[in-house]
């Protein structure tokens, strides 16, 4: 499960640059899927589209 403050707050000077590259993906598809959510109007019961990140795994 991917933690979304962690996201947001992570230091990513401290990262290798394979993980820097796969937390600043996950902050642009997290985004992407916010102004996605924000512009359609979700039922309650409506669940969120879940994409697949490439090249966000562990490498």
């Amino acid at each position: 499960m991917l933690d979304l403050m962690m996201l947001n707050s992570t230091n990513v000077s401290q990262l290798s640059s394979a993980q820097q590259d796969a937390v600043l993906r996950a902050r642009s598809a997290v985004g992407c899927l916010q102004r996605m959510r924000n512009d359609r109007d979700y039922s309650s019961t409506e669940k969120m589209p879940v994409y697949f990140i490439p090249g966000a795994g562990s490498e």
